[in-house]
């Protein structure tokens, strides 16, 4: 975004704040929320390479967001809203 925007860094982040009210790495961190979201539903994936493939590299920093956004950690969101897989 910086090179076709030609901007700074903080001149993007105020605009996107401006315009969209988050910033570009809430945007990309609900986007990666919400894919985690899906996989805790329908797979059995495990909670760690759920972290991992949605592109956090951080577990502690998944959880914490996740629980911020969901309002229930990762593993009790799946036991209440796991799909049967066959």
């Amino acid at each position: 975004m910086l090179e076709l925007a030609c901007k700074s860094q903080e001149h993007l982040c105020r605009e996107f704040k401006r315009h969209i009210n988050q910033t570009p790495i809430e945007i990309i961190n609900q986007t990666r929320l919400i894919y985690a979201k899906n996989l805790l539903c329908n797979t059995d994936i495990s909670i760690m390479d759920i972290c991992f493939d949605s592109g956090f590299e951080n577990p502690s920093h998944f959880y914490h967001l996740f629980k911020k956004q969901f309002g229930t950690s990762p593993a009790n969101f799946r036991k209440r809203n796991q799909r049967s897989i066959i």
